[in-house]
């Protein structure tokens, strides 16, 4: 592969070529070892001459081996070429004639019917090269599949392998390391989780081909009913989490059952991935007794009476829950009797439960919605409590609620009308105190005092319904004409106001002078009162209502000249406590105290 090229100097363009081998072009190419000549010739005819010698540096060949070595391969077969010289260590690698790189060995699995493989290489001197050739006949492969069962339980018995297509290939898998070649699949063996299982087909043209899939091995589900045993009694468990529960031989389905007879049971469970466990014991049940408690059912029996519970005999233990270890139990009062015995084998039983009900009521338990303690005024509501047949209160009251407003002690007979008993029964008393500070106001010519002023905390006298500065001492004396009370606050905080005086010319009547009577009811009131005035003689009328400080609530004007009055007056708008009806009579005027209480 040697070459060699003209430089031409001089001369007129363009220049023609003539080398001794025959070539006409500047440069001469592949030319072996010895002495060649050119001759070129310019546009003028004129002729220069050179001549140059050629010499062999030596051989240089590369050598490529195949692994495998076969040209005759199987569709997809991984092939490994290597190659080798003396001359150099970097090689290029064809494939029909394109390149596939400069990696030693170059290792493919592409190659295609007919196709050629060489390397190429170029040594020190430039020199290049290339290997002897591999040119390949593919067979084809035949195409296999591989599909499995979605799952097997881990308890399952040996599974016949199908799936793999084509037929008639060998089935491969390893189990934990134990590789075993055959039809069959061993879920105990391979263990739960994912095992991979392969399938290898070989056609008639020798090439093979494997396909892969996994089995999935599902956890099955664990039983453990214990072992055989001797019992009273039992309550079997299969285990909670499975959706289907079979017992033989009771075919009951749910997870619990209770044996009563002697036998083997057996449970089968099924979860969700429709796996099956399954278990067994032997039970002996011993006998157990049934015990009947005479009388029996519900027991009704009165204050003071008792009775006698009878159990059979037999038994080497009784426990009444009484406290009762005999076969028979005394009940007083009402209960709930549960009686357990004990057999000879050992062997309890809670047979049957007696109610005896013990039917008088108790007393009843006055209750008061409010303090017991209040202002004239107020009120407090008396509750004996429901369920009784009939109530009679000390005040003649026959219901169960009664309003109070005086002192004094209350309390309540109620008759039980269960028939057990006849006589009555009476609840605790409960003391209410009203506090009412009632002033008690004395005369003595212009002067008034309250003669129990040392009862309150303080006083305060009024004049025409205002109060008098400064006279909050126990007496006042009057220096005009007009009415005068005083008003007091107690040390409970409760208010009240005295009786009523009329001073003319400095010197005191009290209203009992008034020409007339006057009623007023009911008093205390809840809110609507009558008003009843009988004068001796006929007088201009006029009533007016005011609270405990004087102030005029309303004034009712007009009455007109009569000898007798009857009306009522609604309160109910106003709210509790104590005020004044001042009934004026032409010059004269009384006044009435009055309690308004709901």
């Amino acid at each position: 592969d040697g070459f060699a090229n003209t430089v031409t100097l001089g001369g007129t363009t363009p220049f023609t070529y003539l080398w001794t081998n025959g070539q006409v072009t500047p440069d001469a190419v592949n030319l072996a070892a010895g002495a060649y000549a050119v001759t070129v010739t310019d546009a003028n005819g004129c002729e220069a001459s050179d001549a140059v010698s050629l010499s062999d540096p030596g051989g240089f060949s590369i050598a490529l081996a195949a692994s495998p070595s076969d040209v005759v391969i199987c569709d997809g077969t991984e092939l490994e070429f290597t190659a080798s010289s003396i001359g150099t260590n970097n090689f290029e690698f064809f494939v029909d004639a394109i390149s596939a790189g400069t990696t030693n060995p170059f290792v493919t699995s592409t190659i295609a019917d007919g196709q050629t493989v060489v390397a190429t290489g170029t040594d020190a001197n430039n020199c290049t090269a290339t290997s002897n050739s591999f040119t390949y006949q593919v067979i084809p492969v035949p195409a296999v599949t591989l599909t499995l069962p979605l799952s097997a339980c881990s308890n399952d018995d040996p599974v016949l392998l199908t799936g793999g297509s084509p037929a008639g290939g060998s089935y491969t898998v390893d189990y934990n390391g134990n590789v075993i070649i055959g039809d069959l699949f061993f879920p105990e063996l391979a263990g739960v989780g994912a095992i991979n299982v392969d399938y290898t087909y070989t056609a008639v043209n020798g090439c093979e081909t494997t396909a892969s899939d996994d089995y999935a091995v599902l956890q099955a589900p664990e039983v453990d009913l214990g072992n055989d045993t001797t019992v009273c009694s039992i309550t079997l468990d299969a285990g909670a989490g499975f959706n289907l529960y079979e017992w033989s031989p009771t075919n009951q389905s749910t997870q619990t059952i209770n044996v009563l007879t002697t036998g083997v049971y057996e449970v089968t469970v099924t979860d969700a991935n429709g796996c099956v466990g399954m278990d067994q014991i032997g039970v002996t049940v011993l006998p157990i007794p049934t015990p009947i408690i005479t009388p029996g059912g519900v027991v009704e029996f009165c204050v003071g009476d008792s009775v006698t519970l009878t159990a059979p005999g037999g038994y080497i233990g009784y426990d009444w829950s009484t406290g009762s270890t005999t076969e028979t139990a005394t009940v007083f009062g009402s209960d709930t009797v549960v009686l357990v015995v004990t057999n000879s084998f050992g062997c309890s039983a809670q047979q049957q439960v007696v109610t005896v009900m013990n039917e008088p009521q108790t007393p009843p338990t006055v209750t008061a919605d409010g303090p017991t303690e209040f202002c004239v005024g107020g009120s407090v509501g008396l509750d004996a409590g429901p369920g009784y047949f009939s109530y009679l209160w000390n005040t003649g009251s026959t219901t169960q609620e009664i309003n109070v407003i005086e002192t004094g002690d209350y309390y309540v007979f109620v008759l039980d009308g269960n028939g057990c008993i006849d006589s009555s029964m009476v609840g605790s008393p409960i003391s209410i105190t009203v506090w009412d500070p009632n002033p008690m106001v004395s005369q003595s010519g212009d002067m008034l005092t309250c003669t129990n002023a040392g009862d309150f905390a303080s006083l305060q006298w009024f004049y025409n319904g205002n109060p008098i500065p400064g006279a909050t001492s126990g007496s006042y004396t009057a220096d005009t004409s007009g009415v005068y009370w005083v008003c007091v606050v107690d040390n409970e905080g409760c208010e009240d106001c005295g009786q009523v005086f009329e001073m003319s010319c400095c010197v005191g009547i009290e209203e009992a002078n008034f020409d007339g009577q006057v009623v007023v009811y009911p008093n205390p009131n809840n809110g609507e009162i009558t008003l009843e005035v009988e004068m001796q003689k006929e007088a201009e009328l006029t009533v007016g209502l005011y609270d405990m400080v004087g102030k005029q609530v309303w004034i009712d004007s007009d009455l007109g000249q009569v000898t007798t009055l009857r009306k009522q007056y609604n309160l109910s708008a106003l709210p509790d406590g104590v005020y004044f009806i001042r009934i004026f009579a032409d010059d004269q005027m009384t006044v009435q105290k009055l309690i308004k209480q709901q």
